[in-house]
C-alpha cells in the first residue's frame, strides 16, 4: 500500500490558491502504480510534505506469524520518532504532468491514451479532447488546418487565449488572435498514434504560464519505447450530408506507423501519419434579396433557396462553397538518451506536409435549358444578382500548399530531491504555406491560364524557449514549501504578403496586392511557492513579470 495526499482546490486568484488535501481512495492508489527506481528520500515523520509519495517496499520481508506489535497504552505519552530514511520508487519523468511536477494549482484533467482507444474514434489529434469538461474545438471537419479551442470565457474566434503545447512544442500560433490560417494552432503536426496521454490545466491561476493561458493550457505528451516495437493503423469514415442542393456522401481515410526501440540508454521513434479527408460544404454562397434589381434582366434560373440570415434580413441561397479534398502526410522523428539515472535529453523533429483543393457548387440552373450557371447576371423572382462581380466571383475555389517544421530540444532533471531543473527550447517555422484562388469565376477559371491571388505565410514561425527549476528545502518553515521559477522567452515572426499573378494555379506573383509584416517578442521571469502550512491545507502564492513587445509592423495596400 502506498499513502500519497491529494490536492483539491477551493479558492483560486489569478497567482494565488488555497486548497484543502486529503488521503487518496485505495483505487486512486492503485491506478497510479507505475514507478522506477532513484535515490532515497529523506522523511520526516511529523509534517510530512503532504504532496510526498511514500511507498511501502514490496520486496520487504513479510512480518512472521506470531510475531507482537507493541501498542501504546492511553497514559503513555506520544513518542516523536527521529528522522528517517526510507528508500523508495518515484513516478517516473514521463508519466509526470507539469502540475505534478511544479505543483501548479489550476484544476486539471488528463485524458489517457487508453481512454482513448476505448472512447474515441481518434482520426485526427484534437478528436482527443472534444469530449473533455469545459473546452470546445471547432473541428468542422476531418483534417481542418483551422481548428481553435474554445475554454472558460474565451471563444474559438480568441485563439489566443489558450496555451498548446506538445513535449514542450508550442503548437499555439500566436501570429493572429482569430479562428483563421494565422491564428489557428498546428495540432496536425502531432499525429494521433503518438499520443500518450493529454493533460488540460483550466484558467491563468499559475505564474508558471504566460497571459495567453486566460483559458487555459493543454500539454500533450507523446510515447517513446521501453523495447522493441512497431505497428500500423488503418481507418475510415463516412458521412453523409444533405442540405440546401447539396446532397452527398464525403469519405476520409487514415493510414499511420510507427517504429520505436530502446537500447540501453538510447531511445528513438519515427511516427508517418496519411490523412486523405473530403469535406462537407463549409459555406453557402448567398445574396441579399434586398441588393437584387429589381426588373427582368439577366439568366432566369431556377434552384435557389429563399431563407433568412442570422439578422433575419431575406437572402437567397445560390450555392455551396469550400467543400475541401485535404492530403495530409506528418513526418515525426523523436530520440531520447539518459545522460545520467536522473537527467534526460530528448530531441524532436517533425515534418507536416498539406495539399488541398476547396471546391464549390451551383444550385442555379438556366429555367429554359436546365444547364448549370454559375456566372453571370442572373435573375431570381424577378430581381437580378451578379455572380462575376470583379475580383471576387461568387463562386472561387482554391487551392492550399503548405509544409510546416518542427523542432523541439528537452534537457531535464529527475532526481524528486532537493533540486530539479529543465531547459526547453521549440521552433515552428512555415517552410511553405500558399492559398491560391482565383479572380475570376470558374467559367474563366479553369479554361486556362486564369488570373488570380496568392495568399502567403511562408517564412513566418515562432521560436520559444524556457529555462524552470524547482526548489524542495526538506525544512519546516512554519510548513513545507515547494518553490518553482523560471523564464520563458518567444519570438513570432508574421509575413503575410498577397500577390497578384496572372496564372492562379501554377504562376507566380507578378505585383503586390497587400502585405501584412510584423514580428512580437515576449520576456517573461516568474516565481511560485506552493506552501504545505497543514496536513490538510495547501497556499500557493505567485509572480510573474512580463515583457511583450510588437515592432517592425507593416501594413500595406
Amino acid at each position: 500500500m502506498n499513502v500519497k495526499l491529494k490536492s483539491v482546490p477551493l479558492a483560486l486568484g489569478s497567482l494565488l490558491c488555497i486548497s484543502s488535501v486529503g488521503a487518496a481512495t485505495e483505487p486512486e492508489l492503485l491506478a497510479k502504480n507505475e514507478t522506477e527506481s532513484v535515490p532515497s528520500i529523506v522523511l520526516k515523520p511529523a509534517g510530512t510534505p503532504p504532496a510526498l509519495e511514500v511507498f511501502v517496499n514490496k520486496d520487504a520481508a513479510p512480518v512472521p506469524a506470531g510475531t507482537s506489535i507493541i501498542k501504546l497504552a492511553l497514559h503513555e505519552p506520544v513518542i516523536q520518532l527521529p528522522e528517517m530514511t526510507i528508500g523508495g520508487k518515484m513516478k517516473p519523468l514521463r508519466t509526470q504532468t507539469e502540475k505534478e511536477r511544479y505543483k501548479l494549482p489550476q484544476t486539471s484533467e488528463t485524458i489517457t491514451r487508453e481512454r482513448m482507444d476505448n472512447a474515441i474514434n481518434l482520426m485526427v489529434t484534437e478528436d482527443a479532447i472534444k469530449y473533455m469538461p469545459s473546452i470546445q474545438v471547432r473541428s468542422r471537419y476531418i483534417g481542418d488546418t483551422n481548428a481553435p479551442v474554445g475554454m472558460r470565457t474565451s471563444g474559438t474566434s480568441a485563439s489566443a487565449r489558450n496555451l498548446i503545447y506538445a513535449d514542450g512544442i508550442l503548437l499555439s500560433s500566436l501570429l493572429g488572435n482569430n479562428n483563421t490560417n494565422t491564428g489557428s494552432p498546428r495540432w496536425n503536426t502531432v499525429s494521433p498514434g503518438e499520443i500518450e496521454r493529454i493533460d488540460i490545466l483550466y484558467g491563468p491561476f499559475s505564474a508558471a504560464y504566460a497571459g495567453n493561458s486566460i483559458g487555459g493550457v493543454i500539454n500533450i505528451t507523446t510515447k517513446m519505447p521501453e523495447k522493441f516495437e512497431v505497428g500500423a493503423d488503418a481507418q475510415a469514415s463516412w458521412q453523409t450530408f444533405n442540405l440546401y442542393g447539396t446532397k452527398d456522401t464525403y469519405q476520409s481515410q487514415r493510414y499511420s506507423g510507427y517504429l520505436g526501440h530502446r537500447y540501453n540508454d538510447l531511445s528513438f521513434r519515427f511516427d508517418y501519419n496519411h490523412l486523405d479527408s473530403h469535406s462537407q460544404p463549409i459555406t453557402f454562397a448567398t445574396a441579399l434579396v434586398s441588393t437584387g434589381v429589381v426588373g427582368n434582366g439577366g439568366t432566369h434560373v431556377t434552384g435557389a433557396f429563399a431563407g433568412a440570415n442570422p439578422t433575419n434580413a431575406a437572402i437567397q441561397t445560390l450555392g455551396a462553397g469550400n467543400i475541401n479534398h485535404t492530403i495530409q502526410d506528418n513526418f515525426k522523428w523523436k530520440a531520447a538518451y539518459d545522460i545520467t539515472s536522473t537527467i534526460k535529453l530528448s530531441y524532436t523533429l517533425g515534418m507536416w506536409q498539406n495539399n488541398a483543393h476547396a471546391n464549390v457548387q451551383s444550385y442555379l440552373r438556366d429555367s429554359l435549358t436546365g444547364n448549370l450557371v454559375q456566372s453571370g447576371l442572373v435573375n431570381i423572382g424577378g430581381r437580378q444578382y451578379n455572380l462575376s462581380p470583379t475580383n471576387s466571383p461568387v463562386f472561387a475555389g482554391s487551392q492550399t500548399d503548405q509544409t510546416t517544421w518542427s523542432h523541439g530540444i528537452n534537457l531535464r532533471s529527475n532526481t524528486g530531491g532537493t533540486f530539479d531543473w529543465e531547459l526547453v527550447g521549440s521552433l515552428i517555422d512555415l517552410g511553405k504555406d500558399t492559398v491560391r484562388a482565383p479572380t475570376v469565376d470558374p467559367t474563366l477559371a479553369f479554361a486556362g491560364n486564369a488570373p488570380g491571388r496568392i495568399t502567403s505565410m511562408t517564412g513566418s514561425g515562432w521560436h520559444t524557449v524556457d529555462a524552470k527549476g524547482i526548489w524542495r528545502p526538506r525544512v519546516d518553515m512554519l510548513g513545507y514549501h515547494e518553490i518553482s521559477f523560471g523564464f520563458h522567452h518567444d519570438l513570432y515572426s508574421l509575413k503575410n504578403p498577397v500577390f497578384n499573378t496572372n496564372n492562379w494555379q501554377s504562376g507566380g506573383g507578378q505585383s503586390l496586392f497587400s502585405n501584412s509584416l510584423g514580428k512580437t517578442q515576449t520576456e517573461g521571469y516568474w516565481i511560485q511557492d506552493a506552501w504545505d502550512f497543514h496536513h490538510n491545507w495547501n497556499f500557493t502564492v505567485g509572480g510573474r513579470l512580463e515583457n511583450w513587445h510588437a515592432y517592425d509592423g507593416f501594413n500595406a495596400t
